[in-house]
C-alpha cells in the first residue's frame, strides 16, 4: 500500500521545540497499520533550506503575516487545519487521512459494555451524545473540552443537573449568584450546605500579599516552568525563551505568595514569534520588534481555591504593561482564548480588534486584543 506523505512545520510551545508527528496521525497509524513518510521543517532554518517545497514556504509567509495558524500539517501536499484543542479540526483531519489511504469512513456509533479499562481516554472527538450508565469510575477528568450540558474545569456550563447525594461540592463558576439564588429558593436540595455569596470556608489571600516578578534567564537555567498545566519543566535551550531574555529581559511573569507560585503569564516579543512561528501572531502595522505578545494565562484558582478571583491575572498583566512601557515598546497584543480573560484585558485598557479573514479556513481566531502604549 502506498505511503501517505505527512509534512509539518516545527514550532515552539511553552516548554520545548515540538517536531513530533501530530497525535491524530500517530493514532491513525497505530489503529490502521497505514505507514507514512514524515517530513518536518525547522522554522529557524526554513528560509535557507533549498529542499523546502514552495507550498510550505507560502504557509510560513501566511503565518508570519498573521494570515494563517501554525497548527496545520500537510497530507500529500494539501494543508489540513489542526487548531489547538479543536475536536472539529481533529475529526476532519482523520477523515483526510482516511481519504488519502483509500479507506471507508468509519462507523459513527460505538458501544462499550462489560469492559475493564486501566485507562480510557477520549481525545479529539466530536460526539452528539455521551452516556455513562451502570459504570464505576474512580476519577473522571476533563480538560480543554466542550460540553453542551455539562462542563468541567475552565469552561462554561449550559445545564447542570445534580440528582444524587453529594458529600463535597466545590463550585468555582463564573456566576455563583445564580447558584446561591437556587439554593435559597430550594433549601431541600442543599439541606447541609452553607449558602453565601462566596466560598466562606475558604480563606482568601489578600492581593497585596502577592508579588509579581519577571522570569529571567536564571529561572530558565533552573529548567522549571511555573505553569502547573505543563509538566513543570522547560528546555534549557529553548531558543524562543532565550531570545526573549535577550530582547526583553525575560520570558514570562510569575506571581508568588510566600514563595509559592500562584500565577503565570507567558510573553513573547512579536518579532521572535514571527521568526520561530510560535504562539499567537496577529496581523498589524506596529513594529514587531517593539510589540509584546501575551501568550498564556494561568493563575488564580488553577493554583488553589484561596487564589481564585482575587486579581492575580490583572496584577500580572499590569506588570507586563509597566515593563513594556519602560522598555519603550509601542504595543501589547493578546489572544483571549478564555471568556474570563477578555473582560480582564478590557479592564486593563486593551481594545478588541476583529480579524477579517474571510475565506481563510486555516485561521481560527476571530478577534484579538491590543493596547497601544503611550
Amino acid at each position: 500500500m502506498k505511503k501517505i506523505k505527512i509534512e509539518r512545520i516545527g514550532s515552539y510551545d511553552c516548554t520545548h521545540y515540538n517536531d513530533d508527528l501530530p497525535n491524530v496521525v500517530r493514532q491513525f497509524m497505530e489503529q490502521t497499520g497505514i505507514e507514512v513518510d514524515y517530513y518536518v521543517y525547522n522554522p529557524n532554518t526554513i528560509d535557507s533550506d533549498p529542499d523546502v517545497p514552495e507550498y510550505i514556504l507560502e504557509a510560513v509567509q501566511d503565518i508570519r503575516a498573521g494570515r494563517g495558524a501554525k497548527g496545520a500539517f500537510f497530507v500529500n501536499g494539501q494543508p489540513v487545519p489542526l487548531g489547538a484543542h479543536s475536536a472539529v479540526d481533529a475529526v476532519a483531519a482523520r477523515q483526510k487521512l482516511l481519504d488519502a489511504a483509500g479507506l471507508d469512513t468509519e462507523a459513527n456509533q460505538i458501544t462499550l459494555s462489560a469492559r475493564n479499562f486501566e485507562n480510557l481516554t477520549i481525545d479529539g472527538n466530536v460526539a452528539k451524545t455521551v452516556s455513562l450508565s451502570n459504570s464505576r469510575i474512580d476519577m473522571l477528568g476533563t480538560f480543554c473540552s466542550q460540553f453542551g450540558h455539562v462542563h468541567f474545569f475552565d469552561s462554561e456550563i449550559e445545564k447542570l443537573s445534580v440528582d444524587c447525594a453529594v458529600k463535597t461540592f466545590h463550585f468555582a463558576g463564573y456566576d455563583i449568584h445564580k447558584l446561591v439564588e437556587i439554593a435559597n429558593q430550594h433549601e431541600e436540595l442543599f439541606r447541609s450546605a452553607r449558602i453565601g455569596d462566596a466560598d466562606t470556608h475558604i480563606h482568601r489571600i489578600n492581593i497585596n500579599d502577592i508579588s509579581v516578578r519577571l522570569l529571567t534567564k536564571q529561572d530558565l537555567d533552573f529548567g522549571k516552568h511555573p505553569c502547573i498545566i505543563t509538566d513543570g519543566t522547560v528546555d534549557l535551550a529553548h531558543l524562543v525563551n532565550l531570545k526573549n531574555c535577550e530582547l526583553f529581559g525575560g520570558w514570562g511573569y510569575v506571581a508568588e505568595h510566600d514563595s509559592r507560585m500562584c500565577g503565570f503569564l507567558g510573553i513573547c516579543v512579536k518579532s521572535v514569534a514571527q521568526r520561530y512561528l510560535t504562539g499567537f501572531l496577529p496581523p498589524g502595522d506596529t513594529p514587531f520588534e517593539q510589540t509584546l505578545l501575551l501568550t498564556c494565562f494561568a493563575g488564580g484558582g488553577v493554583f488553589g481555591p484561596e487564589y481564585n478571583r482575587i486579581g492575580i491575572a490583572a496584577k500580572l498583566v499590569q506588570q507586563a504593561i509597566v515593563d513594556a512601557h519602560e522598555r519603550r515598546y509601542v504595543c501589547i497584543e493578546a489572544n483571549a482564548h478564555d471568556r474570563g480573560i477578555a473582560p480582564l484585558l478590557e479592564r486593563c485598557g486593551f481594545s478588541r480588534i476583529p480579524l477579517m479573514r474571510a475565506g481563510n479556513e486555516m485561521f481560527a481566531e476571530s478577534t484579538f486584543y491590543r493596547l497601544n502604549i503611550t
